[in-house]
């Protein structure tokens, strides 16, 4: 999300959001222009959009229970670590640089395309035309498997200078001094994207993207599974920043109860008592006033 801020002169927040990145990993583009249309519409001030398609070269699926596979990464009845997952990893070649990531036989990660798209609004209408292809409002290119993005560089481009028009006006809204001003006219906003690098760190993520995919396989097939059958506990899933899903289980104590019920408030012995007690003398008034009642009858 792109912010601009701006503060007049009387220190007010005129800040606003001007253009938006969504990046799709093995999504849909349909699902994704649904979400962008959703966001335009509620959000007038948005100039531009920018989508990141990044497709997978078939779909993935997890090793089969009972397989060679399976048998052989579970040998050691504990989790790999990253870095004994990397260090299994073959080394990278020029046509493996966004995989396949082969671990035990099996391919958990291969990258097929990424794309770029970007969409500017149409100022003329006020709107987003999603159906056009005009190269001053679209633009797409390709950062695997080869670097194309001249045409979304050129777009990008028109977009910096339209948003430093923009500013510009702002400024001379607000009334600030004319050297100020003219300081804005002369600068030169300039977009030096290095795509090359872009993508080197892409090949990086890959394997990473191919640890926590396994990490979700083993939590699923053996941590998650094989605890749930052993313990009538609840268990709780709580996401960490190495997994996607790691499940942490409460333990049981000896008691039969949880850590979680052994972290509830206890009341006291003393105040227990004195409960016990005003709740004797409630009951006692009522009998005298029940007998009160009766001698009145």
């Amino acid at each position: 999300m792109g912010v601009v801020h701006c503060v007049d002169q009387f220190g007010n927040d005129k800040s606003f959001v001007r253009w938006l990145v969504m990046v799709g990993f093995s999504q849909s583009d349909a699902s994704i222009m649904r979400k962008f249309g959703n966001m335009v519409k509620n959000n007038s001030d948005i100039k531009k959009l920018i989508k990141i398609s990044i497709n997978e070269d078939g779909t993935f699926q997890g090793p089969k229970e009972h397989s060679e596979v399976t048998k052989l990464l579970h040998k050691s009845g504990s989790q790999m670590n990253h870095e004994k997952f990397k260090s299994l990893v073959p080394p990278k070649s020029s046509d493996m640089m966004y995989g396949p990531v082969v671990i035990g036989g099996h391919n958990w990660l291969k990258l097929k395309a990424v794309r770029i798209t970007v969409y500017l609004k149409d100022e003329a209408s006020s709107k987003f035309r999603f159906d056009w292809r005009d190269p001053e409002h679209y633009a797409e290119g390709t950062l695997i498997p080869a670097v194309n993005m001249v045409d979304v560089d050129c777009v990008l481009s028109t977009s910096a200078a339209n948003l430093k028009a923009e500013i510009i006006s702002i400024l001379e809204g607000f009334g600030l001094e004319k050297s100020m001003i003219d300081k804005a006219r002369d600068s030169k906003p300039k977009l030096p994207f290095n795509w090359s690098a872009a993508t080197m760190q892409m090949s990086s993520a890959i394997c990473d993207t191919a640890y926590f995919r396994y990490v979700d396989w083993f939590n699923y097939k053996y941590t998650n599974k094989h605890k749930g059958a052993t313990s009538t506990t609840t268990h709780t899933t709580e996401i960490s920043s190495k997994s996607s899903q790691a499940v942490t289980p409460l333990t049981p104590l000896a008691s039969g109860s949880t850590e979680h019920d052994s972290k509830k408030p206890k009341v006291s012995q003393e105040k227990a008592t004195n409960l016990k007690n005003t709740m004797k003398k409630k009951k006692k008034k009522k009998k005298k006033k029940k007998k009160k009642k009766k001698k009145a009858k």
